[in-house]
């Protein structure tokens, strides 16, 4: 019984130690679409700005 019981135990520890890396992966993987998305955005910001100045040279 304790063999089992301690089978069980580090079954629904991997379990949990799984779910918690995959939900981590999943937040990082967020972070950086966001982080990407900003950045171009900002990228995009610079070269209107860019345009305009040469346009008014």
């Amino acid at each position: 019984q304790r063999d089992q019981d301690i089978a069980v135990a580090s079954a629904m520890k991997l379990s949990l130690n799984q779910r918690l890396r995959s939900k981590t992966q999943e937040e990082n993987d967020y972070l950086l679409a966001k982080a990407l998305q900003e950045s171009e955005r900002e990228e995009a910001q610079r070269r209107r700005t860019t345009v305009s100045v040469e346009i008014l040279v």
